[in-house]
């Protein structure tokens, strides 16, 4: 009688720890590739939500600059702009947000000493904001100038930036724009107010 001397096919050890270090390799690739697939996801809607906040933040912008109300720019501190037709007072200011280079925009309308409307508008991240009232040729217009400054830009100041030409006032000669390497975001208006129409609506 024949014996079946076949041996068994099996396994190494060996085998075996190259197979689960493969394995855990993959497993570890697909992880972090998980993750930052998340990441990637939450900063695009984050984008999107400010690119979004930021357009309703200049329509209402517009909005507010088309009624026949008294302007004041930085009448204190925290307020950029306030609009003013003796009954409602509408402000806007300008206000950290949960991270250090996050600004909102956070607008209030107050009838008397009452409060009947909050809006707050995420702006992108390390924005700056900037009201400049036009002179000379440019008497009668607003501009609202958005851009970004991230920690060690140059720090513009309303005399340097003109909002009308979106340019440095007093640029050095066969210098490049530093202007044009910012995010730059102009809305120029044109104010109407109760002297030019005869009185309040």
């Amino acid at each position: 009688m024949k014996r079946n001397t076949q041996r068994r096919k099996a396994f190494t050890l060996v085998e075996l720890l190259v197979v689960m270090a493969i394995l855990s390799t993959v497993m570890g690739m697909s992880v972090t590739l998980m993750f930052s697939m998340f990441d990637f996801q939450q900063r695009y809607a984050e984008q999107s939500e400010q690119i979004r906040s930021t357009n309703r933040f200049v329509d209402q912008f517009r909005t507010d600059a088309r009624l026949r109300y008294t302007l004041q720019l930085e009448p204190d501190d925290e307020t950029l702009l306030q609009w003013d037709d003796g009954d409602r007072i509408i402000t806007y200011s300008l206000t950290p947000g949960k991270f250090p280079e996050k600004r909102d925009i956070v607008r209030r309308v107050m009838q008397g000493d009452k409060l009947i409307g909050t809006e707050v508008y995420h702006l992108p991240d390390y924005a700056a904001v900037q009201c400049v009232m036009g002179q000379d040729a440019n008497a009668g217009l607003l501009a609202l100038s958005l851009w970004e400054q991230p920690p060690g830009a140059n720090v513009f100041t309303s005399e340097e930036l003109d909002p009308f030409t979106r340019s440095l006032r007093n640029p050095q000669p066969d210098s490049p724009n530093p202007v044009d390497a910012m995010y730059w975001r102009t809305v120029i208006v044109r104010i109407t107010t109760p002297q030019e129409t005869g009185g309040t609506p």
